[in-house]
């Protein structure tokens, strides 16, 4: 047989011995997957709630949880950063987004509010935005005036319809937040966990071939023809010995059984291992190649976590919007609201303020979306940051316990020396608003094997 040949078939026995693993590491990345999962769609309603609250409620120290890390947490379902760089530069914090949505909320009551106010003769501070002055309320004092001396006896300025129902459930979410989260946070769980089941869905399997062909192109790439062949020679020397053993024993007595011990039986060696042969040879390899590989196999799984979490990032805002509109009454973004603001055809002087209001509501939704999405995103971030450690640790333990198993007192130390080092996984859409954009699921690139080592 050509010396080829010989190296080839030496190399798939390389393989055989690293694909031993995959039968112990893919369970448990699945079972860890699904605990991930789990808990985080069981934490989705919490999160609904603080993201409500972190845009209605007006006391300040109540605005959900800003100051994400980038580190792991220790338990699933609270929040980090994400591992897509491009991802993080959109992450605001709710303090920074609700401090923006103050300002729609308060002008969204004064239009709705002035006009009540002033035909009562006193102010209804309430709401605690009604008592704000500012260009909205002047204005709306103005269109107020000029309605009522109105010669044609033009009705005062009133809201009804679509826009009507929206503003009343604006005001409606500040003064319970909670209640109209609850109100939809059941069907947002729903909507979410479906895609966050559906883009993990391929993981276990993918992060299992992905490390165990990191650990195989470094053992073909630093593993010589001798080494190999040489260990096998010896492995075929200790089956042959422990075969001589064994017919021994069913001639000697039990007496002679020390004297029976094949030639060049080296067991009970100064390194603790129990055996030579090719799996010695390779264990010790791993021992030094596991170091090696680790960072490039950890920062393919963040790559691949990174990837979810740009789909996630552009997918989310369509899976809220529908939910809002059941507690809105409607769609925020329908043309029906221009169309009751006067947009088309002869405006008068109360349309520019409903127009006003119109833009102010959208504002409004593009912030809740923004906000929900980034209490939602953030607890993802936070499960991929865990699972993704604990999937490399899976790794680990089992090729030391390969190892282990000719090599007794071998401990493999890793370094963690990647840190928390990100991806890049290109830039996202931001998608906010309505149309209930059909993004498509992503399409994941096949993993190939290298095949020049």
């Amino acid at each position: 047989m050509s010396n080829n040949g010989v190296t080839e078939i030496l190399m798939r026995k390389v393989d055989e011995y690293v694909d031993s693993l995959a039968p112990e590491i893919q369970p448990r990345i699945a079972s860890e997957l699904e605990t991930f999962q789990q808990k985080t769609i069981d934490s989705l309603e919490d999160h609904v709630v603080d993201a409500f609250r972190a845009l209605f409620n007006r006391d300040s120290s109540d605005r959900g949880r800003d100051g994400l890390t980038n580190s792991p947490p220790d338990a699933y379902g609270l929040g980090s950063l994400p591992f897509a760089d491009e991802v993080a530069q959109f992450t605001r914090g709710f303090n920074q987004i609700a401090n923006e949505a103050q300002d729609d909320v308060r002008d969204i009551f004064n239009i709705t509010q002035e006009g009540e106010t002033r035909s009562r003769g006193a102010e209804d501070s309430s709401d605690g935005f009604s008592g704000a002055k500012g260009f909205l309320t002047a204005a709306i004092g103005v269109v107020q005036d000029h309605l009522d001396k109105d010669s044609g006896g033009r009705p005062k300025f009133e809201l009804d319809g679509l826009l009507g129902v929206m503003s009343n459930t604006v005001k409606e979410a500040t003064r319970n937040p909670e209640e109209k989260a609850r109100a939809i946070a059941p069907e947002i769980k729903e909507h979410v966990g479906a895609k966050l089941r559906e883009q993990h869905a391929p993981i276990a399997e993918k992060f299992t071939r992905i490390a165990l062909d990191h650990i195989k192109k470094w053992l073909r790439g630093n593993s010589s023809t001798r080494d190999l062949g040489d260990g096998a020679k010896a492995e075929i020397k200790d089956q042959v010995n422990d075969l001589v053993k064994g017919l021994g024993g069913l001639f000697k007595k039990h007496s002679d059984e020390g004297a029976s011990r094949g030639l060049g039986d080296d067991r009970d060696r100064e390194d603790g291992s129990s055996g030579g042969g090719f799996s010695k040879v390779i264990s010790d390899k791993l021992t030094t190649g596991l170091a090696k590989v680790h960072r490039e196999v950890r920062l393919e799984f963040r790559t691949i976590l990174g990837e979810i979490e740009k789909q996630l990032f552009e997918l989310l805002p369509d899976q809220f919007q529908r939910p809002l509109e059941k507690i809105l009454g409607g769609n925020p973004f329908d043309s029906q609201l221009d169309r009751d603001a006067g947009s088309t055809g002869d405006r008068g002087f109360g349309d520019d303020l409903k127009a006003t209001l119109v833009g102010k509501i959208r504002n409004l939704v593009r912030k809740l979306q923004e906000t929900l999405r980034e209490s939602i995103l953030g607890v993802v971030n936070g499960g991929h940051r865990k699972f993704e450690r604990e999937s490399w640790l899976f790794v680990h333990s089992q090729v030391e316990q390969k190892v282990q198993q000719y090599l007794p007192k071998v401990k493999i130390s890793v370094p963690d020396d990647i840190g928390n080092e990100g991806v890049s996984v290109g830039t996202p859409a931001q998608n906010l608003g309505g149309g209930h954009q059909a993004v498509p699921a992503p399409q994941y690139q096949q993993y190939q094997q290298p095949q020049n080592y």
